[in-house]
C-alpha cells in the first residue's frame, strides 16, 4: 500500500506495499491455469461517490475555527489508506488456506474469503486481491465486512521504480452498520539521478466512505526532491469533505524544505483556497517573514490579516 498524500508520503521512506508480507513477497507467482494476465493501469479515475455534491460547493475561509476543519479534514482524507494497512495486518497474520498456482486464498473471521492472484516476478509486483464477504477485525474501524477488489503493481526500472494502487472496496461496520467505501486511483514514479532523490505522486481521485462522512481528495499532484541536505516538497490537491460542506485547493506558493534530521519545515509556503478569493497561507520557518517568537514554527494567516502561530508542525501539512 502506498500513500500519495503529504501526511503519508514524509511518513515513509520509499514505497509500501499492501499485501507483499502476505503474498510472501513478489517475484513466485508459478505456472498455473490461473489469471495471469498482468493488472492493467485505468486511464484515470474521477469522482463517483460524493453523496452531498461536495466537489462542486467551494467553501470560503474567514476564520481560524475553518482553517482548523481544513487541517482536521486533510489527515482525515487518508482513511483509505489506514483501512488498506488494517486489512493487510489482518491477513498478512495468518496463513493460506489454499494455494493454487499464482492464487492464495485466506479464509476471514467468518465464512468469507480473501483470494490474492499474484503475478510477480524479479522486477515487478503485481497483485490483485479479491474480497468476498469477508470479515476482519482492525483496530480502529472494529470488526468489518469487505466486499471488492483492491489491485498494485509496481515495477523496477534501472534508477528506480513506477506504479500504481487501484481501491475498489465496498463494506460494512458490524457494530454501527455504517457503510464503508474506498474507491481511487494512486500513481507514483520515483527516481535516483546524481545524488538526488525525485519522487512524483499522483491521484486523480480517492474517496472515503464512514457512515455519514465523506472524505476524498482529487487532481493532486505531490512532488519530492531530496538530497543529502533535506527534501523539497511541492503539491497541488483538492481537499473534499463533508466536514467541511464542500472543497478548498492546496497548493504549494514556495516549495517546502525540511532538512535532513528536522521534524518541521525549515521554509515554505502553502496555499488552502476558498471560495470568492479567500485563502489562508501557511508559512514555515524562514518564510514567516520575521513575525511570531523564537519558539514559533510556523504561522497561519487567514486573508492576509488574522495571524495565529504554532509552536510545533504536528497539526500542519507539513
Amino acid at each position: 500500500m502506498v500513500k500519495t498524500t503529504t501526511v503519508g508520503i514524509l511518513a515513509i521512506a520509499s514505497v509500501s506495499v499492501w499485501g507483499l508480507t502476505a503474498c510472501g513477497g513478489g517475484g513466485g507467482g508459478s505456472s498455473s491455469s490461473n489469471d495471469e494476465t498482468p493488472t492493467e493501469k485505468p486511464s484515470s479515475a474521477s469522482i463517483e461517490e460524493d453523496p452531498g455534491g461536495y466537489a462542486e460547493k467551494q467553501v470560503s475561509i474567514s476564520s481560524q475555527t475553518e482553517t482548523d476543519a481544513i487541517l482536521v479534514l486533510y489527515e482525515d482524507a487518508e482513511n483509505a489508506y489506514l483501512l488498506a494497512e488494517q486489512v493487510d495486518n489482518a491477513v498478512s497474520s495468518r496463513s493460506p488456506s489454499n494455494v493454487s498456482g499464482n492464487e492464495l486464498t485466506y479464509d476471514c473471521d467468518n465464512n468469507g474469503t480473501v483470494v490474492i492472484t499474484v503475478n510477480s516476478d524479479d522486477v515487478s509486483d503485481d497483485e490483485r486481491w479479491r474480497f468476498n464477504n469477508c470479515e476482519l477485525s482492525t483496530p480502529t474501524f472494529g470488526s468489518i465486512v469487505l466486499n471488492g477488489d483492491y489491485s498494485y503493481v509496481n515495477e523496477v526500472m534501472s534508477n528506480g521504480n513506477a506504479g500504481f494502487q487501484v481501491f475498489n472496496l465496498t463494506g460494512t461496520v458490524i457494530s454501527s452498520g455504517d457503510d464503508i467505501v474506498a474507491k481511487g486511483l494512486d500513481e507514483w514514479e520515483i527516481v535516483d539521478s546524481g545524488g538526488v532523490r525525485t519522487e512524483t505522486y499522483r491521484t486523480d481521485a480517492l474517496e472515503f466512505i464512514l457512515g455519514n462522512d465523506y472524505f476524498a481528495i482529487a487532481n493532486a499532484v505531490t512532488t519530492l526532491e531530496a538530497d543529502s541536505s533535506g527534501v523539497d516538497i511541492s503539491l497541488e490537491s483538492k481537499l473534499i469533505g463533508s466536514a467541511l460542506g464542500g472543497y478548498i485547493n492546496i497548493s504549494t506558493q514556495k516549495s517546502v524544505f525540511v532538512a535532513s534530521g528536522e521534524n518541521c519545515p525549515q521554509s515554505g509556503i502553502v496555499k488552502l483556497g476558498g471560495d470568492g478569493g479567500t485563502f489562508a497561507e501557511i508559512r514555515y520557518g524562514d518564510d514567516m517573514n520575521g513575525t511570531g517568537g523564537p519558539d514559533d514554527e510556523a504561522v497561519v494567516e487567514i486573508n492576509s490579516s488574522n495571524q495565529v502561530f504554532y509552536q510545533t508542525c504536528d497539526d500542519l501539512i507539513f
